[in-house]
């Protein structure tokens, strides 16, 4: 595969899009980046996908061999990075189903059905749940 003038095989194509998304919003993933399993995690992707590249980083991606071993690890390595992210993306998610629902209708406020009657008398009766 070629792009803008490089040639990459397919992980090293992914990889180099994974790492521009990394980029464009580096801050939000510095608390993993920090650690020391978010770099293990990060680091074959890093070394495939990065564009400057050290003189470390060319010895470990220098054969093809290489390049497919690193390969090889980035599906963990997703995985891993999406289940360290996974509590943080379900706590803003119940934040945003929390904000739409509706608020608790109080017993002597009007009935949301529009009947004009209290609630306690109308949809909140025991009797009359509908």
């Amino acid at each position: 595969m070629e792009f803008e003038g490089r040639e990459f095989d397919n992980a090293e194509g992914w990889a180099w899009g994974f790492v521009q998304g990394v980029d464009l919003c580096r801050a939000d993933w510095q608390p993993l980046l920090e650690t020391d399993q978010g770099q293990a995690w990060y680091r074959p992707i890093g070394l495939l996908g990065e564009d400057d590249s050290g003189p470390e980083q060319e010895a470990l991606t220098r054969t093809p061999a290489q390049r497919a071993e690193l390969a090889l690890q980035i599906p963990e390595a997703v995985l891993g990075m999406h289940a360290h992210w996974l509590p943080l993306r379900m706590a803003i998610h119940e934040r945003a189903v929390a904000r739409t629902l509706p608020a608790k209708v109080g017993r002597n406020e009007p009935c949301p059905c529009g009947s004009g009657k209290k609630f306690k008398k109308c949809c909140g009766a025991p009797a009359d749940l509908h």
